[in-house]
């Protein structure tokens, strides 16, 4: 199913469905009133408009994201969690015709209320500013994140790229600064109505338009000259109206940039509105409090990207909520032009819900560790925050953070590199188990092993009360492809895990917690050194088996 024979089955889904709230006295006949108006617009003109935003797309059984789902051949980027409720929560790029970084993606989502027997999706980030994969003629939305606070409410963020921008495949890097302006001491969207100022960091003179504060849904677009109300007014989703003389909301079109027969509502990060956004990468944080069912968007840029900052990326997967409520996402930064790797790690945190957000300093370069990107978190004991990062020496590598509250901040210990082989080039995922293990808080890490992206692995590491921890267990997951993935514990005790087979797939299971840690680890590197020659290899590899099957009887599992 395309983009938009999609959007318009859903738009007449949402029509009927808002008049049955509505008759059923479930929702106010204001706010009925503007959410039919808001599907009225998709469907008017003969079924022709669609505009930004997070329509229902479907259901399927037994995988979250199988071909087809929301009208796409190609997932990427797992983002997988366990909500308050017991649901299965997953998110992952919609990626159409293409498994490539950029031009035409979507934030696709998945809930099961059945522990993964059938999910129903949606999409928590939709721009049809293109029919699929437009290449750097479109928008992209790439790289999500799940989070649940502790208050019930599901924040999903990504990178939002305007029309030709992302940081891979030879497309527009994302310019530095934070794509806001100063007015009168307030961060404003700036905007600009000649798309050949885009590349230009914004100032007052090539960026005469900004956007005002929302009220009601809407949000007036403002001269900077005079501070002066213009006629353009954007919504939630940044899509643009003008605004007529009887004071209605008129929906500016253009047409989709590889498809001239499907009409779109234009928006500030398409190329072709007559406003446009600054050519940086937008952090798109958006907010669901009603089980992932819609959604609510914000950028985060203000608060969080410094000016000197290029490309600040969400690490996609599984974000971490600490013992006192707060939340945590990990993000990485990328300086300079697409040939230099300068890389560095951090995390937004905040403290009250969502409201607002913090973020730390970047992570700094020691033992050997030159670059490091994308990231998972797990707390440990006395609060101490442990980031499992990628980077580029081949072994698993943690960075931890404390608080601090002389900086009343975070801060970084140096990198620390562990004696586990894995696959560098590639994502890694992590997780606290809720059970302890041998008596011992348990760490558990999933990661590929062989060559670029093969051989999927989860280590389970033994964490001591000084938060020292060595590994004790392995489960192979598969011998094959094994990409980015996510894992989170699901309820009975289990380990449920989305991960990427091959390219453009992905694949949904769970694992016993006795088969995760069924195997004791042995670290190969140590038997080579006590005995070199093969015939000891053979010998001790063979004694290690049998002290394996004496040792599995021995082992315990309590609750923590």
């Amino acid at each position: 199913m395309s983009k938009s024979v999609r959007a318009i089955s859903v738009s007449l889904l949402i029509l009927t469905l808002l008049s049955t709230l509505f008759a059923c006295g479930t929702m106010s006949a204001a706010a009925a009133s503007r959410e039919l108006s808001a599907a009225r617009q998709v469907l008017s003109d003969g079924d022709s408009v669609l505009k930004a935003g997070s329509p229902q797309t479907g259901a399927t059984n037994d995988q979250p994201f199988p071909e087809g789902a929301g009208g796409s051949r190609n997932f990427r980027i797992p983002a997988f969690t366990v909500l308050q409720d017991g649901s299965l929560f997953a998110a992952a790029d919609a990626r159409y015709a293409t498994t490539g970084d950029g031009g035409g993606l979507d934030i696709i989502t998945a809930v099961s209320n059945d522990n993964g027997k059938t999910w129903n999706q949606n999409f928590a980030i939709w721009y049809p500013d293109s029919e699929g994969y437009a290449g750097n003629q479109a928008t992209t939305a790439i790289d999500s994140l799940v989070v649940q606070g502790k208050d019930g409410t599901i924040f999903v963020i990504a990178d939002m790229n305007p029309t030709g921008v992302t940081t891979m495949g030879g497309f527009t890097m994302p310019g530095y600064g934070t794509g806001y302006m100063e007015i009168d001491g307030i961060e404003r969207l700036a905007l600009t109505d000649d798309y050949a100022e885009t590349n230009d960091n914004p100032d007052q003179t090539a960026y005469p338009y900004y956007m005002g504060d929302f009220s009601e849904g809407y949000a007036r677009v403002y001269r900077t000259a005079d501070r002066t109300p213009s006629d353009w007014v954007l919504d939630v989703w940044w899509n643009l109206y003008r605004i007529t003389p009887s004071g209605d909301y008129q929906p500016l079109r253009q047409t989709q940039v590889n498809n001239p027969a499907q009409t779109i509502q234009q928006n500030v990060f398409y190329k072709d509105s007559v406003l446009h956004v600054y050519n940086t990468g937008y952090l798109m944080l958006t907010v669901s409090r009603d089980g992932g069912r819609t959604w609510h968007p914000e950028v985060l840029n203000p608060a969080i990207k410094r000016d000197d900052e290029s490309a600040l990326l969400v690490s996609p997967g599984k974000g971490t909520v600490t013992k006192d409520g707060t939340i945590l996402i990990p993000f990485y930064n990328w300086y300079t032009d697409q040939t230099t790797l300068t890389q560095n790690a951090s995390f937004i945190w905040s403290k009250d819900n969502g409201k607002t957000w913090h973020r730390t300093a970047d992570t700094h370069n020691a033992n050997d560790v030159n670059w490091v990107s994308e990231s998972e978190i797990v707390e440990l004991y006395n609060g101490t925050l442990r980031m499992f990062v990628r980077n580029e020496t081949g072994y698993l590598t943690y960075i931890d953070a404390t608080w601090s509250e002389r900086d009343d901040n975070y801060i970084w210990s140096d990198p620390q590199i562990t004696s586990v082989k894995i696959t560098s080039e590639c994502k890694l995922t992590a997780i606290t188990h809720s059970q302890t293990i041998d008596g011992k808080l348990a760490v558990m890490i999933a990661a590929p092993t062989l060559f670029r992206r093969e051989n999927g692995m989860i280590f389970t590491f033994l964490v001591d009360k000084d938060n020292s921890m060595k590994p004790a267990y392995r489960y192979r997951i598969n011998r094959g492809v094994f990409g980015y993935s996510c894992m989170d514990e699901l309820p009975d005790g289990s380990i449920g895990i989305l991960y990427e087979t091959e390219p453009g797939k992905m694949l949904y299971r769970s694992i016993a917690l006795e088969d995760v840690i069924a195997r004791r680890y042995i670290d190969m590197m140590m038997v080579i050194i006590l005995c070199p020659t093969i015939g000891g290899i053979v010998l001790i590899a063979g004694i290690t088996l049998i002290a394996i099957k004496i040792y599995k009887k021995k082992k315990r599992i309590t609750t923590l």
